[in-house]
């Protein structure tokens, strides 16, 4: 049952001593979220976001990366001298080294802290949603995960964030194990400007977040102006001489070599690259327990966790 809000900036103002899951963790970098799913019965009672205690980061050169971007836009100065050093230091950045990434939930629970709660309502496909407070303990919050249909809405009292919806109207073959063809719509992000050399970025897109009407109907009625658009990665098929179609092997390649083979695992790009070069959220299933999600601008901690879910889930 969804609580009814008459002022929901009001009511969100009730939680600013609590994480911030409607604003945080924009990144032109990769950052990585952790999600565990406790089963009873065979029935998802719940689902749990975990960040690393030490960093979000995927790898370690973006974490120092990101505290340059922030450190040069704060003492940004018009001296090309300044704007000449930050951009050297970026050229020198070494080549890439990952973070580590965690394999279990042991693990999970030791280097991680839990910040995101989804608990399952009597409907299993409908997810209500609580985040970590200051003092540690778990609050809800006006906002659900929800599906209908084949869409995945994530949405609290006259706002939506996100739909994701799988495989459009086509009926899937029965027997048969096809890759999910995987839509995600957003509100159009917008591009704020900052003071730092043009060479590397001169603009960083900030979601506007919201959408006040159905995302999907606006996507159908051809307004889609104000929404940004993404789908999954087509996978390549490896076919076996002499196979039957089951038998048969799709292949992705993913920013790191991490996890399981699964059905379970895609990546996400944006509608207009049609290269499918630029990754922007990737999935991938480390355990019958256990997915990790890797995302950046514009997808927030928010839109991974929400995803992530509808991933972990039987669908």
């Amino acid at each position: 049952m969804t609580t009814s809000y008459t002022n929901l900036e009001v009511e969100h103002a009730k939680y600013k001593d609590i994480f911030d899951l409607y604003t945080h963790n924009g990144s032109r970098h990769y950052k990585i979220l952790y999600l565990l799913k406790h089963t009873k019965l065979g029935n998802i009672v719940k689902v749990t976001g975990h960040i690393p205690r030490k960093t979000e980061f995927l790898f370690k050169e973006d974490e120092y990366s990101e505290q340059l971007f922030e450190s040069t836009h704060i003492t940004s100065s018009s001296s090309e001298e300044d704007e000449s050093r930050a951009e050297h230091s970026f050229r020198r950045r070494p080549k890439k080294r990952m973070n580590t990434v965690y394999r279990s939930k042991y693990s999970i629970q030791k280097y991680c802290k839990k910040i995101i709660l989804a608990n399952s309502t009597i409907i299993n496909s409908s997810f209500t949603i609580s985040v970590i407070n200051k003092k540690g303990y778990f609050s809800l919050i006006p906002l659900q995960i929800r599906k209908k249909s084949n869409i995945w809405i994530v949405d609290d009292p006259g706002k939506e964030y996100m739909n994701i919806i799988y495989n459009g109207k086509k009926k899937r073959k029965i027997k048969k194990k096809y890759p999910d063809s995987i839509q995600v719509i957003l509100p159009k992000s917008f591009l704020k400007d900052h003071h730092f050399f043009s060479s590397i970025v001169n603009r960083t897109l900030v979601p506007s977040f919201y959408w006040k009407k159905n995302l999907y109907t606006s996507y159908h009625n051809f307004d889609r102006d104000c929404l940004d658009l993404f789908h999954s990665k087509t996978p390549i098929l490896s076919r076996k001489e002499f196979s039957s179609d089951i038998n048969n092997i799709y292949t992705l390649s993913f920013i790191v070599k991490y996890g399981i083979a699964s059905e379970k695992n895609s990546i996400i790009i944006h509608i207009n690259d049609v290269q499918e070069t630029n990754s922007y959220m990737e999935t991938i299933k480390v355990n019958d327990k256990m997915i990790a999600i890797i995302y950046k601008n514009p997808f927030s901690i928010l839109h991974a966790f929400a995803y992530g879910l509808t991933r972990i889930h039987s669908n």
